[in-house]
């Protein structure tokens, strides 16, 4: 194997994780927009909060999904 074909084989693996951070971003955009409106459509109302961004509503998505899965615990070497 050449330097090209390893080159060209690097550039293709990173090219496809970008791609996966880019499809896990967008849906993870995607997943705040219901968030959003629930929030907005029923805390205002029942407990005078404000309303909330998409931006911060992803926040709030990220922020309940750590705290309910928790981060990964490390493998124990057998």
């Amino acid at each position: 194997m050449n330097n090209y074909e390893k080159i060209g084989k690097a550039v293709i693996i990173i090219g496809l994780h970008l791609m996966v951070i880019l499809i896990m971003s967008i849906l993870g955009l995607l997943i705040a927009f219901p968030i959003k409106w629930t929030w907005n459509f029923t805390t205002p109302y029942l407990f005078n909060w404000p309303m909330i961004t998409w931006g911060k509503a992803w926040c709030l998505f990220f922020l309940s999904n750590s705290l309910i899965r928790g981060w990964p615990k490390p493998k124990e070497n057998a």
